[in-house]
C-alpha cells in the first residue's frame, strides 16, 4: 500500500480500516506503522529583525529529510521597525527527522544614514552679570554691551535695570576755612554703602567742591557727608549728598554661546550717566573646544541586510577629521519617516561600519 499523505501529530499507531469487500469477499485488515520522523509543531523567534514589518514577511521552512514527507508551512506577523512578533505554523508537514531551518524575508527597502559626532563644542554662555559699581546720573537705562563671542559663537545680550541708590553729587553748603590740605570725605547712613569722594580746596582755605569717585549702592536716602583732617586749623566745611539713579542689575536676555572666557561688559548712554561697572559669570564648561565648522558627512554610505532579514550592516568612508569622536546612525524604511539618531556604541573617528540587530 502506498501512503499518499503521512499526516501528523500521531502519538501512537492509529487503527487501519479498509472498505468492505464485495459480497462473497473478505475485508482486508492492516496495522499502521508510524514513521520515526515528525512534523513542525511550533516556531520560536530567536531574533525579531529590523525590517520585516514594512511588507508581509515570507516564512520558508526547509524540506523534510525523509523521502515522501511534506514540507511544513507558516506565516509571520510583523510590525514596522519592531520586526517579527509571532510565527504561526499553518501546516506541520511530515518526514522531519530533525528541526528544519526557518528563514524570514521581506523584500523591504531599507535606507541608512550616518553622521559624525563632533568633539564636544564649547557652548559656554553668559549665566549672570554682577553689578560692581552702580554709577550715577542715569536718567534712562543705559545700553549693555558684551564682548564679542569667538568665531562661530553668538554674542550675549542684556538689559540694564536702574535703581536709585548711588551718590551722584555733593552740594557744598559751607566751605569752612583754615584747611591747609584737602580733608577726607566720608558718607554715613542712608542704608547704603560704598560712596567715596575727594574734597577740592579753594583759594581761601575752604572746601570748594567734592568730586564723587564712587557713587556706592543701596542708598534709600541721602547719606550724611562729613569732613575730617585737612590741617590743624581747618574746620567748618559742610555738604549734602545728592542721590542719582544707577545700574542696580542686568537682565541677561540671551546668554550667547561659544565663550572661552568671561567677556567684558560695558554701559553706554542712559541720559548722561556714567560709572557703572559689572562682571560676568559663565555657565559651566562642558569640556569641549571652541566651536568650529562641522566636518564633512561620511561618504559612500551603504546598508546591507543579511539573508534572514534580521541584521543590517551600515558601512561608510569616514572624513578623517580629528574633530570626529564617533558616529551616529538612523534607519528609514521605504517612504516612511526616518527613525531617531542613535549612537554607534564604542565608535570613534576611525569607525567605518556598524551591524544592527
Amino acid at each position: 500500500m502506498t501512503i499518499s499523505n503521512a499526516g501528523s501529530g500521531y502519538a501512537s499507531a492509529p487503527t487501519v480500516t479498509f472498505g468492505a469487500a464485495p459480497s462473497g469477499g473478505a475485508t482486508a485488515t492492516g496495522t499502521a506503522v508510524l514513521a520515526s520522523s515528525g512534523s513542525v509543531g511550533s516556531i520560536s523567534i530567536t531574533r525579531a529583525g529590523i525590517c520585516p514589518g514594512s511588507t508581509s514577511p515570507t516564512v520558508t521552512i526547509s524540506a523534510p529529510q525523509e523521502a515522501g514527507g511534506t514540507q511544513a508551512t507558516a506565516t509571520a506577523v510583523a510590525t514596522s521597525l519592531s520586526g517579527v512578533t509571532s510565527v504561526t505554523v499553518t501546516n506541520g508537514g511530515s518526514g522531519y527527522t530533525s528541526a528544519p531551518t526557518v528563514s524570514i524575508t521581506s523584500g523591504c527597502t531599507l535606507l541608512g544614514s550616518v553622521a559624525p559626532i563632533l568633539a564636544a563644542n564649547l557652548v559656554r554662555s553668559v549665566a549672570s552679570v554682577t553689578v560692581g559699581t552702580v554709577g550715577s546720573g542715569y536718567t534712562s537705562a543705559p545700553t549693555v554691551t558684551f564682548g564679542a563671542a569667538p568665531s562661530g559663537g553668538t554674542t550675549a545680550t542684556g538689559t540694564a535695570v536702574l535703581g536709585s541708590g548711588g551718590v551722584g553729587s555733593v552740594t557744598i553748603s559751607s566751605g569752612g576755612s583754615g584747611y591747609t590740605s584737602a580733608p577726607s570725605v566720608s558718607f554715613t547712613g542712608g542704608s547704603g554703602n560704598g560712596a567715596t569722594g575727594t574734597a577740592v580746596l579753594g583759594g581761601s582755605g575752604g572746601v570748594s567742591s567734592v568730586s564723587v569717585t564712587s557713587g556706592g549702592s543701596g542708598y534709600t536716602s541721602a547719606p550724611s557727608v562729613s569732613f575730617t583732617g585737612g590741617g590743624s586749623g581747618g574746620s567748618g566745611a559742610a555738604a549734602t549728598a545728592v542721590l542719582s539713579s544707577g545700574v542696580s542689575s542686568v537682565t541677561v536676555t540671551n546668554g550667547g554661546s561659544g565663550y572661552t572666557s568671561a567677556p567684558s561688559v560695558s554701559f553706554t548712554g542712559g541720559g548722561g550717566g556714567s560709572g557703572a561697572t559689572a562682571t560676568v559669570t559663565l555657565t559651566e564648561d562642558d569640556g569641549g573646544g571652541p566651536p568650529g565648522p562641522a566636518p564633512a558627512r561620511p561618504a559612500e554610505v551603504t546598508a546591507a541586510m543579511d539573508d534572514g532579514g534580521g541584521r543590517v550592516t551600515l558601512t561608510w568612508s569616514h572624513p578623517r577629521d580629528p574633530a570626529v569622536t564617533g558616529y551616529q546612525y538612523r534607519l528609514q524604511q521605504g517612504e516612511q519617516s526616518p527613525g531617531p539618531w542613535l549612537p554607534v556604541e564604542g565608535s570613534d573617528g576611525d569607525t567605518t561600519s556598524v551591524t544592527i540587530d
